[in-house]
């Protein structure tokens, strides 16, 4: 909805939160810890589909599930593995389900010689991670990376190929990994006032612009999609592709609450809504929800911020971009060094007065504070460091009242 910004790429996790009754200790001695769980659904008789509805509107999507005893429709929501597990004092046992997201999480020390593509980067991970995943091309697959990334985690670098892909990175409900974009057909159409609620945004999300580390291109006005500031394998070629597919990509920020769940829909899916007046609006699932408690809910959701709130986070003038381009590109590397001097600095320290005066403490270089240089004063409407003595200035100083906090390292 509008306040979160519509972004592609990352890697989307699925989660459940499972409660089993534990009747008569059936589950007392049973270690779920690491347990793999194969999570299906069967839908009840009177929610069966019609041939015709087969034919319509299921049938491409069952047969990609492949699913079991098509008469009795057991639908497949993929395999977990337990993270937590609470056996409760009311005679259940809640467990915290995770696909295998769960383990991309360790370093992603690539295999492959440089100048690599995409598609081999991807199909490497996978093959670490020994999960089988569909290794076919996608959008930007053979563009080529140079250097080879290091220091990301396997779950970051394929977050950061499917941004390239302008997809985004599931592992589905077969368990494999797959890169999903935004379909460009209806995969559902929802008739007039067919749901619980409807809530859509004010107007409608029309990207026509790419923020990277380069700067913005596209055109004058319209949606900015920023491309994440940390992605090492984003190039000036790939940003222009990004921009040449996504360019006119619409769609309507809402909230829905579903009258009827259908847990075939997924994330990446476009449906058409009508609502009670009549009013077309088209979007995609962005969030997909549901909760089974003696009936199947669902809930989906689009996000986005509106036009104002988009320019005035994503639109940044020469100065900003010349600050963004020092940052990322000129000297990399230049806060972790900063962080890494003032630790050894700090941590190697040598000499100094704590001197308390007056409902004030001062950290200085001489105890005698009209002789000292090197000054921290902290107060109760502040805090902040002279290098010219106990009158200042305070140049660097955090002050009570700002709206705003600042991180700052300072060298003696």
């Amino acid at each position: 909805m509008e306040g979160d910004k519509f972004t592609v790429g990352g890697v989307h996790a699925a989660n459940i939160n499972l409660e089993i009754l534990n009747y008569e200790g059936k589950w007392d001695n049973v270690n779920f810890d690491n347990k793999e769980f194969d999570i299906q659904i069967k839908l009840a008789t009177e929610t069966l589909y019609t041939v015709e509805q087969f034919h319509n509107e299921k049938i491409s999507i069952i047969d990609k599930l492949k699913i079991k005893h098509l008469t009795s429709l057991w639908i497949p929501i993929g395999k977990f593995y337990s993270t937590e597990t609470h056996r409760n004092v009311n005679g259940t046992v809640s467990i915290k389900l995770i696909d295998k997201t769960k383990y991309m999480e360790d370093e992603y020390k690539s295999s492959l010689t440089f100048p690599a593509s995409l598609l081999e980067i991807r199909n490497d991970i996978y093959e670490q991670l020994q999960i089988h995943s569909n290794a076919a091309e996608f959008f930007n697959c053979n563009e080529l990376v140079e250097t080879k990334p290091e220091g990301y985690s396997y779950k970051q670098i394929l977050g950061y190929i499917a941004e390239c892909a302008c997809g985004f990175e599931i592992i589905n409900r077969l368990g494999n990994g797959e890169l999903k974009q935004y379909n460009t057909d209806i995969n559902k159409n929802i008739p007039k006032g067919a749901f619980k609620e409807f809530i859509p945004a004010e107007g409608l999300i029309t990207v026509k612009k790419i923020r990277y580390f380069n700067g913005i291109i596209g055109e004058e006005s319209g949606h900015i999609l920023e491309l994440n500031d940390d992605n090492p394998l984003v190039s000036d070629s790939i940003a222009h592709n990004i921009l040449t597919k996504m360019n006119g990509f619409t769609y309507i920020p809402y909230m829905q609450r579903l009258s009827e769940a259908d847990i075939a829909m997924d994330c990446g899916d476009k449906i058409k809504n009508t609502d009670k007046k009549g009013k077309i609006f088209e979007s995609y699932i962005m969030q997909n929800s549901w909760e089974f408690a003696g009936s199947l809910t669902q809930n989906w959701a689009a996000k986005g911020e509106n036009e104002f709130n988009n320019s005035f986070s994503g639109s940044k003038g020469p100065m900003g971009q010349a600050i963004d381009r020092i940052q990322n590109v000129e000297i990399p590397g230049a806060y972790e060094k900063a962080v890494d001097k003032a630790t050894e600095l700090i941590t190697e320290f040598n000499g100094g007065y704590v001197v308390k005066k007056d409902g004030e403490l001062f950290i200085v270089d001489n105890e005698d504070l009209d002789k000292a240089k090197k000054v921290w004063r902290w107060n109760i409407n502040g805090f902040g460091y002279s290098s010219k003595g106990i009158k200042g200035p305070y140049r660097n100083s955090n002050y009570y009242g700002w709206t705003n906090r600042s991180r700052f390292y300072y060298y003696w």
